[in-house]
């Protein structure tokens, strides 16, 4: 299932669309999003943050090409701690520099996630648990 989520004025998700597709199909997926262009039409700004699902991501790029795509947090989260396993401290360094402004680690660890680096307008939104 393909769900759209957008974040409201009291930070509350408000579910926008949604479609039912093959699981991880570069077919489906391509279809959904092409749906979803037609609906917001030329010209308006999106962003995306999702998981690192390499199909998404990259149906992302073909179909929404000018598009700021980032990875949430707790995705990205979860590589280090299955090698490194749980660990409090990492886990709130990890989420601290998650809501930095301001550089605080090697680019190249914030370079994909960090509010730093994102370009668009993210209103403090690091995760959407859907509901």
């Amino acid at each position: 299932m393909f769900v759209v989520v957008a974040m409201d004025g009291n930070n509350q998700t408000l579910h926008t669309t949604f479609g039912m597709g093959v699981t991880n199909n570069v077919d489906s997926c391509t279809w959904f999003l092409m749906r979803l262009k037609e609906v917001l039409r030329e010209g308006r700004e999106v962003s995306f943050i999702t998981n690192m699902d390499n199909v998404i991501s990259s149906c992302i790029r073909q179909v929404f090409h000018d598009s700021y795509h980032g990875y949430c947090c707790k995705s990205v989260f979860m590589y280090p701690r299955t090698i490194i396993g749980g660990n409090k401290q990492l886990e709130h360094f990890f989420f601290a520099a998650c809501r930095s402004y301001t550089m605080c680690l090697p680019t190249s660890v914030m370079r994909k996630w960090a509010r730093l680096y994102f370009y668009n307008i993210r209103w403090n939104v690091m995760n959407i648990d859907i509901p």
